[in-house]
């Protein structure tokens, strides 16, 4: 009997240990479950946080590029299309284009080169003259090479003593322009503040010295103005089309021509 009842309590004590090792085992499976359920809490956390993040900035982004459209329609107001000039079509135009500085000098400044103008009402081929203004003839060829004035309409009109047709701004609200600036060069020489530009000058628009952009205008009669202009070419085929545009006429108290019209592509090319 002794060594049977020593037996059982072996058996009991064997017994007990063996449960508790159950109850442990039990407990560390327990608390690793927790352990990968928190992990995976926490990594539902981050991909929820991260999405959040991502779809705040997506929006903040959408509502900038809104707010920027808002601010151009703002800067360009809305017009109703009149019709354009000698029966042609509106163009398409190409896409606005600004750039940070002017672009580094590629003319050769001995060569000859000439500006085929398409306008609504024909085309004009103007000879630039790279000797006497090689930055604005540079510019011109630069813009043209990008496509700057390719569907661009000409936004105003002179018809009394001062005639002249003004064009190459991508707005064609008289403020546009490619982005940069220039100096003035071949500036008339007059001796008081007056000079007559001859029929057929193509000359640079500015907003003061040395502004030039890429706003130009054709002289189509004899017209005077102070002589703060560039001169960059002059009108060798086409004069008949400038006579055309200058017919449309203005907009009744305004200096907007009274039909559409536009530069439907501007190509410079050394002759």
């Amino acid at each position: 009997m002794p060594g049977t009842k020593r037996q059982h309590e072996l058996a009991r004590r064997r017994a007990e240990r063996q449960a508790a090792r159950r109850r442990e085992l039990a407990a560390r499976k327990r608390k690793q479950r927790f352990i990968v359920a928190g992990s995976g809490i926490g990594l539902l956390v981050l991909i929820v946080g991260i999405f959040i993040v991502v779809k705040n900035t997506k929006d903040d982004n959408k509502k900038a590029k809104a707010a920027a459209a808002a601010a151009s329609a703002a800067a360009t107001p809305s017009r109703t299309p009149k019709p354009v000039a000698c029966g042609a079509t509106a163009p398409t135009a190409a896409k606005p284009q600004k750039f940070a500085a002017a672009p580094p000098m590629t003319i050769d400044a001995t060569k000859k080169y000439n500006a085929t103008i398409k306008t609504s009402c024909g085309d004009v081929v103007v000879e630039l003259l790279a000797d006497k203004a090689p930055t604005t003839v540079n510019s011109f060829s630069f813009l043209a090479s990008k496509k700057f004035f390719d569907g661009t309409r000409c936004h105003r009109l002179l018809t009394g003593a001062d005639s002249v047709v003004q064009c190459g701004d991508p707005t064609a609200t008289g403020r546009g322009g490619p982005g940069y600036t220039f100096k003035d060069e071949n500036l008339p020489t007059a001796t008081g503040d007056s000079f007559t530009y001859p029929a057929g000058t193509v000359a640079m628009a500015n907003g003061g010295p040395s502004t030039n952009g890429s706003q130009f205008f054709f002289v189509v009669k004899d017209s005077p103005f102070p002589p703060d202009y560039t001169i960059v070419g002059h009108v060798t085929t086409g004069q008949d089309v400038l006579d055309k545009l200058l017919a449309v006429g203005q907009t009744e108290g305004t200096d907007e021509p009274a039909q559409d019209m536009y530069v439907e592509s501007l190509t410079v090319a050394a002759s």
